[in-house]
């Protein structure tokens, strides 16, 4: 007789997460950062300093690897196709902690980091703090309109003027 029964078929979980290699690009491949899925394996990817590309997501990855707006995939162009505007495969999918040691390494920027500039982050408070200041002013003192008895034309009121 057969031991177990579904608990048995479905394995154990580990609680530990697995490491991967981390994986660098080569000269023919770009970092890129999904901006758009269109569905039936295709999608819109931003290239740093480069603009938007159309990707394909090859069979392999099919049911296997998911993706979402806003991860980081490294791109290689198709062999049989030499223009600029072709479409490209991805070749690799970025965890969350890939892209931050890959961020650390200097190979990609995000736009989360800031380079260490806090001053700039104080900047933008004192600047927010002064337009809360002025739109108080404003609210505080509205103007009384005077409103001309009659119904006049506007030729009339230029004439007054």
């Amino acid at each position: 007789m057969p031991i177990g029964g579904k608990k048995k078929k479905k394995g154990k979980k580990s609680s530990q997460p697995v490491k991967r290699k981390l994986r660098y690009r080569e000269e023919t491949e770009k970092y890129a950062q999904i901006s758009m899925l269109y569905g039936d394996r295709r999608l819109e990817v931003q290239i740093p300093n480069e603009g938007t590309r159309k990707a394909h997501i090859p069979g392999r990855f099919r049911k296997r690897v998911w993706m979402n707006k806003g991860d980081w995939v490294l791109l290689q162009p198709r062999e049989c196709d030499f223009r600029e505007d072709s479409i490209m495969d991805v070749v690799y999918v970025y965890k969350a902690d890939e892209v931050r040691r890959l961020e650390r390494f200097g190979e990609i920027q995000t736009e989360k980091s800031n380079d260490g500039d806090e001053e700039d982050n104080l900047d933008f408070f004192l600047e927010e703090d002064e337009e809360e200041e002025n739109k108080s002013e404003f609210t505080k003192a509205k103007p009384e309109i005077e409103y001309p008895s009659s119904f006049t034309s506007s030729e009339e009121v230029k004439e007054e003027i």
